[in-house]
């Protein structure tokens, strides 16, 4: 049993200024009410985006933008054992199911545009007032986990859908920045 994909991904803090434009002011009704705001380029094997990483109203929150600065998501940090009451022990069920050890480690809600023609101001205005029908709900799960077998070790990304069922896993896998190494 292994992950369909490895998640490799490079992040890179970058200045307010090198961050685009366009996406800092459609995000203006979030910035003004938030505190520790980092500015991020990122890359992966298939993907550049521009992401955002700030705490807002008590709300750990990551918004990430395509290279053509349409919106991706809005992750929300959250603590697994508050999940909605109906999908936790599905996500544990088949966490259970699948491998002999998990620790989740991270825990996140990820609300992603229904309609992805809105403009990015109007989404965020729609998160910004908790008009949630305008987002399709997901689940991202981070745990460390031993299967069965004890083939597959290591830290895997889940992703389940509003009903707490499967959509993929991969491994991940985190590139370490000069900054890191030194």
């Amino acid at each position: 049993m292994d992950g369909q994909e490895t998640k490799r991904e490079f992040e890179q803090n970058i200045s307010k200024d090198d961050f685009p434009p366009m996406i800092l002011h459609a995000m203006q009704p979030i910035l003004t009410e938030s505190k520790r705001t980092k500015y991020i380029e990122e890359y992966d094997d298939t993907l550049h985006t521009y992401e955002v990483k700030t705490k807002w109203n008590d709300r750990w929150l990551s918004i990430e933008f395509f290279a053509d600065y349409s919106l991706m998501d809005i992750e929300e940090i959250y603590d697994f054992n508050n999940l909605d009451g109906k999908v936790k022990p599905v996500i544990e069920t088949y966490l259970s199911d699948s491998f002999r050890k998990f620790k989740i480690t991270r825990t996140q809600i990820q609300f992603s545009s229904i309609n992805k023609r809105e403009s990015i101001e109007r989404s965020i205005l729609h998160f910004k007032n908790g008009d949630m029908e305008h987002f399709q709900r997901r689940y991202e799960i981070v745990a460390r986990v031993i299967s069965h077998n004890k083939k597959t070790i290591g830290s895997f990304e889940f992703l389940f859908n509003r009903n707490g069922e499967l959509i993929r896993w991969r491994r991940e896998k985190k590139m370490l920045t000069d900054n890191v190494l030194f």
